[in-house]
């Protein structure tokens, strides 16, 4: 009772946190220097993610290397973080060169209590995740989820665009879906989130834009550093951490794999981590082509590039034998383009209607094959179709943003054999937990819709649903989401995450971990 009374008031100081900044009411965006050219913008930001199920798991101990059942401590997730941004525009040094000059820099600091707020649960593994709880001190969180989270300066010569330093670059029109939008990979410790700004990993890149025509941008990308998508977990090798399955949002799959690191199958596997250097052949690099023809606009991708995640290789290259397990990413190539549309032909019916499409085929790529899970350098397809529209304009004060879109995945080859054990042309997924109830086929798909609408004067409340939808495991996640603007500088938001489906199944394997969550944004400048 003690230890869940604890969970209960680590949500009761986000509430009390809350009303002490809603009580602060002002009026002014952001503060403006102009003798120094620098504009200055602070914001708070807070989040508490609570259980719904009262459930127990069961869990693996890499400490005494055994599994047991544990209360899931109903505190699925809590952050608090602060975001300064300065933009600076130095008018004198843009005289004195002849072109515009820019600067930004984003300041992140963060505090992740959610291990800290019970001593059962995740809240079992505090001594050894309480260095990632906050990213004012700690080598991982120094590339992960740094403290200065973006910083760079933008040159604006004649027909060119220049950034230089870390940040985040956009590519593609999918939503939440990512075949052409892997220069930035991610921080999961919490994948529900859909913010992209505050999950991706910023990279350090030379990003260079042409404006070769008056409608057309050829744009080039060069990444020194890889970084791969992090998972905060058990530290099992040289510091570097890999979830084992005792955190509320671990991927079964990376669970699995690592609880097996760690002595799952009764002696832990010697394991070594293996970056790409910063050497010029190991960078990232990236080309594409942006133009706008009439009502169309579309681009022209190439990304040579890593795998997003490093890849679990066995020393005898077959987990049958394996004695030793080496991860590192693997080169693949990503060729593909996007479009959109959107209709204007004097038809109310049809116009203001937007259709998307992204398409990439990616080779090099590697995925886990069969009983065995042996890594398999395969090629794969991507294509996504969507359309956007606001509805309902007609019926009600203010429409409805309507947006749906489908996405497909088809291996077309395998690049190399593999000695599978059985279920080959079947791949792990990321809930599988050993059984092949958790393999996908050569294909897969899956369908998103977003309903926004606004409400009131001035648009003060918002409420939007999600929903995806994977067609091959028929499972799902809703997330209804409402905010509630109190002031201009004060928004708070409450909302839902629900999962259906099995324990291996990419969004079923959350079902013990569907939540209610609170959010609080308060702008101070």
């Amino acid at each position: 009772m003690r230890e869940r009374c604890r969970g209960v008031l680590s949500v009761g100081v986000f509430l009390l946190v809350a009303l002490l900044l809603l009580s602060s009411r002002v009026t002014q965006a952001c503060q403006t220097f102009d003798e120094l050219g620098i504009t200055t913008c602070i914001t708070l930001y807070s989040s508490a993610y609570v259980n719904l199920p009262d459930k127990r798991r069961t869990v693996f101990d890499a400490q005494s290397e055994t599994f047991y059942n544990r209360h899931p401590d109903n505190l699925l997730f809590q952050n608090n973080e602060a975001l300064v941004v300065l933009d600076g525009n130095p008018q004198k040094l843009s005289e004195m060169i002849g072109f515009p000059v820019h600067w930004h820099l984003e300041i992140r600091p963060h505090y992740d209590s959610t291990y800290d707020a019970t001593g059962f649960g995740q809240g079992t593994y505090h001594s050894f995740l309480s260095d990632l709880a906050t990213n004012v001190s700690g080598d991982m969180q120094d590339n992960f989820q740094p403290l200065f989270r973006e910083y760079y300066v933008d040159l604006h010569p004649k027909h060119l665009f220049i950034r230089l330093g870390r940040q985040i670059i956009a590519w593609g029109k999918s939503d939440g879906v990512y075949m052409l939008d892997i220069l930035n990979n991610f921080n999961l410790t919490n994948p529900q989130i859909f913010n992209e700004q505050q999950i991706k990993i910023p990279v350090w890149a030379a990003n260079i834009v042409w404006q070769a025509t008056t409608n057309g941008e050829l744009q080039g990308i060069a990444i020194p550093q890889y970084l791969p998508t992090y998972y905060a977990g058990f530290q099992f090798k040289g510091g570097y951490p890999l979830n084992g399955s005792y955190a509320d949002f671990t991927y079964g799959g990376t669970g699995f794999i690592n609880n097996e690191l760690n002595g799952s199958l009764g002696f832990k596997i010697p394991t070594d981590v293996n970056n790409p250097s910063t050497r010029l052949n190991n960078w990232v690099y990236g080309a594409r082509w942006s133009e706008q023809r009439g009502s169309v606009h579309y681009t022209l991708n190439y990304l040579y590039t890593w795998t997003t995640t490093q890849i679990y290789y066995p020393n005898t290259g077959t987990y049958a034998t394996a004695s030793a397990v080496n991860l590192h990413p693997h080169r693949m190539h990503v060729a593909g383009g996007s479009a959109d549309y959107e209709f204007n032909t004097g038809n109310p019916w049809v116009d203001g209607t937007v259709l998307r499409a992204e398409s990439a085929v990616t080779t090099g790529d590697v995925y886990y094959e069969g009983n065995l899970g042996n890594p398999v350098d395969v090629t794969h397809w991507g294509f996504l179709g969507a359309f956007d529209r606001q509805i309902l304009g007609d019926y009600l004060e203010k429409p409805i943003f309507f947006s749906f879109q489908y996405w497909q995945d088809w291996v077309l080859r395998r690049n190399n054999k593999c000695a599978c054990g059985g279920n080959e042309n079947k791949f792990q997924d990321v809930a599988y937990q050993g059984s092949p109830a958790g393999f996908r086929g050569m294909y897969k798909s899956l369908s998103t819709l977003y309903m926004d609408k606004t409400w009131m004067t001035a648009d003060i409340l918002d409420s939007s649903l999600s929903v995806v939808y994977d067609w091959q495991f028929q499972d799902w996640w809703i997330q209804p989401h409402t905010s509630y603007r109190v002031s201009d500088k004060t928004t708070v938001g409450l909302g839902f995450n629900i999962f259906a489906g099995s324990k291996q199944t990419p969004y079923g394997e959350f079902t013990n971990s569907s939540n209610v969550f609170f959010e609080l944004h308060q702008s101070l400048l």
